[in-house]
């Protein structure tokens, strides 16, 4: 029982932090940025042209609206920098806002909208502050979904994945470089019930770490200053707190958590256990296998049984593990599964109803 529950929060720390443009396709080179501006209904910028799929820009700014009138003589909004036009210009007479209760959304904000026919008027507006993102692979291609926790927006992002690898070394390769940004871990009873749900994002100057029922904890780098929240939800009813500490123990906290890898699987040398699915684009491995992983410092600390195992690769990167395993080959009462998705993709920010409802 001990092992079981030392392992348990073994696993239940975080991976090393790793970010790279290959991921989404993007590929390395010299931006060339347009002298047009790109253009949404918030921003303007200027994009770099080198690539379709580079998502670099410079200049980025809100907005600055001023009434004009268009080509037909209707007043509307011009950005006085750009020329984007919307036709929000505010038709009521004079009144009192009365604001509704379900958020209005662009690209990037989210806000209430006044009530009263012809008012254009509304509440602060917020950035979207978008989860973590939810990956899906098919036909050669892998979708990132993002949904703000806030407001319930949804965007998402298409690139081709090309997921062959033609050789036990490029393979093994793969393994020895591989680095973790995000990963879910579950654990369940033979019986299948889930005891354990452990997530985390890590990043250079970002931290989210989950467990339901447990703990939620956020450390992120906002306009130079390091603010965190944690809420331990295994108190009932206890609310979002600010987590004390100064400026460098908030930043030490963070990193410490992204550069240890307190969990890192290896299936170097098992490329031939592993069958290519081309239309998902997946190693699949259905016979049980022999895996390394390693402590903290990067040293191996033991192996796993692993079976029902799925790797997906893109551009000589691993982009998504999935596993299930045991720490014997006997039969045991406890198997754990872990899942690393969303490697290399790190987007955290402190979600708006947690700064608004932290206490001191």
């Amino acid at each position: 029982m001990k092992r079981i529950i030392s392992l348990v929060c073994l696993l239940s720390m975080l991976v090393v932090a790793f970010a790279s443009c290959d991921l989404l396709g993007i590929g390395n080179h010299e931006h060339v940025f347009s002298e047009e501006w790109t253009m949404d209904s918030d921003y303007h910028w200027y994009a770099c042209t080198v690539d379709d799929n580079c998502k670099a820009y410079t200049g980025r700014t809100l907005h600055d609206f001023a009434p004009d009138l268009d080509e037909n003589g209707n007043t509307v909004n011009v950005c006085k920098v750009c020329g984007y036009k919307n036709d929000r210009v505010s038709t009521a007479a004079d009144h009192e806002h009365t604001f509704g209760t379900e958020y209005t959304s662009s690209d990037n904000f989210h806000w209430y909208e006044c009530t009263v026919d012809g008012c254009y008027e509304t509440s602060k507006s917020r950035e979207h502050q978008f989860g973590n993102p939810e990956t899906n692979y098919a036909d050669g291609k892998m979708t990132v979904t993002y949904t703000c926790v806030d407001c319930g927006f949804v965007k998402s992002q298409t690139s081709a994945v090309d997921a062959k690898v033609d050789s036990s070394v490029e393979w093994d390769a793969l393994f020895s470089s591989f680095k973790l940004t995000n990963f879910t871990m579950h654990v369940y009873m033979t019986d299948g019930v889930e005891t354990q749900h452990n997530h985390c994002i890590v990043s250079e100057d970002a931290l989210y770490y989950h467990i339901p029922d447990s703990i939620e904890m956020y450390i992120v780098k906002v306009d130079g200053e390091w603010v965190g929240y944690r809420q331990h939800e295994y108190n009932v009813g206890e609310k979002f707190k600010s987590i004390e500490g100064t400026q460098d123990e908030l930043k030490t906290t963070c990193e410490n958590y992204s550069r240890e890898t307190i969990l890192q699987i290896s299936f170097a040398e098992n490329f031939d256990k592993f069958v290519y699915n081309e239309a998902e684009g997946t190693y699949t491995a259905t016979e049980t296998i022999t895996a390394t992983y390693y402590d903290r410092s990067g040293n191996p600390a033991g192996e796993l049984y692993c079976f029902n195992s799925v790797v997906k690769v893109a551009d000589g990167e691993i982009l998504y593990i999935s596993s299930s395993y045991k720490f014997d080959e006997a039969e045991s009462n406890i198997q754990y599964s872990f899942i690393y998705e969303n490697i290399g993709i790190s987007e955290v920010s402190i979600p708006q109803y947690v700064i608004d409802e932290a206490t001191a």
